[in-house]
């Protein structure tokens, strides 16, 4: 293949460094990885949401994998992952209001005792819910402040296959 896109994939899988393998495999020998992946981001896709990658960690399973790493992009910094955290807040709150818990299961059902609760908490939740919204808008707006991005929520990546020189020096475009 000329080129290979693997957007939030690699966090899903019990044995990613064997799909990279795979994906070196078939890749062409001047062709393009573009990938990208979680870090500091919640659980989601569960039952099958297995890693988090740190910057280290991904040019080193690359590495293994027989791939260098072009480029490596941060997706945000300390005020988005903040961000992404209001962004999830209400769901939390309705989810534990609904159900009694905060993370249920799919084969849980709704509380009916909760019910009038629910009811009750409608314009509450609806009002939370703006104002996290907000919250998380001002602080995405805030991100350019962070120039390290050591509190990111993720990485992008740019992955070609090793063609005798592995140590090239990976470049960072924060």
């Amino acid at each position: 293949y000329d080129v290979i896109i693997s957007i939030q994939v690699l966090e899903h899988l019990e044995k990613p460094e064997k799909a990279l393998i795979e994906m070196a495999r078939v890749l062409k020998n001047d062709g393009m990885i573009f990938l990208t992946t979680n870090f500091l981001y919640p659980r989601h896709g569960e039952p099958y949401d297995y890693f988090r990658f740190t910057f280290d960690g991904l040019i080193s399973i690359c590495a293994r994998a027989g791939l260098e790493v072009t480029s490596i992009t941060p997706h945000g910094g300390f005020p988005a992952m903040c961000a992404q955290f209001f962004h999830e807040l209400p769901l939390y709150f309705r989810n534990f209001i609904i159900f009694g818990d905060s993370h249920p299961s799919f084969s849980q059902k709704p509380r009916k005792q909760r019910v009038p609760f629910l009811i009750m908490m409608v314009i509450p939740i609806f009002i939370f819910n703006f104002v996290t919204q907000f919250l998380a808008l001002l602080l995405h707006s805030l991100d350019f402040l962070d120039k390290t991005s050591r509190y990111t929520l993720g990485y992008s990546l740019v992955l070609g296959k090793v063609d005798g020189n592995p140590g090239e020096t990976i470049k960072n475009e924060n």
